[in-house]
């Protein structure tokens, strides 16, 4: 069954959520991957569930343990127009950057940093056509306001993609 997978994703998940969210991500993406929670993808492509290994988990585990939960803002609104991706930007994001470095210095093949890092980004919709991005926008704002929405960073997690469907593998909390 594992090695049906297509892809998985390696995601950073807050331990704290916000009321609504999840309804409001399940309204506006149209995607299999909406059943992923609320989250920042840090690799885009990872290790295949049947390629995890004993030594994989123990060194994935190891990075999240030594890694302290830290404080950070989901500023409202951003987007990618030509993927009709609308997303809260991270901030800061020196200590995602430092945990994907730390990532990819132990798994090397899955994201190159050589040129800077990708856009940080926690999708809230995605695959609406363009003229409803006000819509959407007015929205998001009416439910969740204009200022930056707290989080803390609590676990890192593994997604894979079975057809449309989307199913967790693997998490690991973050350490103290």
């Amino acid at each position: 069954m594992n090695k049906n997978a297509q892809r998985s994703v390696l995601c950073l998940f807050p331990e704290n959520k916000i009321d609504g969210m999840e309804d409001f991500r399940q309204k506006y993406i149209f995607h299999p991957g909406k059943s992923v929670p609320f989250h920042i993808t840090l690799f885009h492509n990872f290790l295949l569930p049947h390629e995890f290994n004993e030594g994989e988990i123990s060194k994935l585990t190891e990075i999240a343990k030594s890694t302290p939960k830290f404080d950070f803002w989901a500023k409202p609104l951003s987007c990618f127009p030509t993927t009709k991706v609308l997303y809260l930007t991270p901030s800061p994001v020196t200590p995602i950057e430092a945990l994907v470095t730390k990532l990819n210095q132990v798994f090397p093949n899955f994201i190159n940093i050589k040129y800077g890092f990708p856009v940080f980004h926690m999708t809230i919709g995605l695959g609406n056509p363009i003229e409803e991005s006000k819509k959407i926008t007015d929205e998001f704002f009416e439910r969740f306001s204009d200022v930056p929405l707290s989080l803390k960073a609590g676990n890192i997690g593994v997604y894979s993609q079975y057809g449309d469907e989307w199913r967790k593998h693997l998490s690991v909390n973050l350490g103290k």
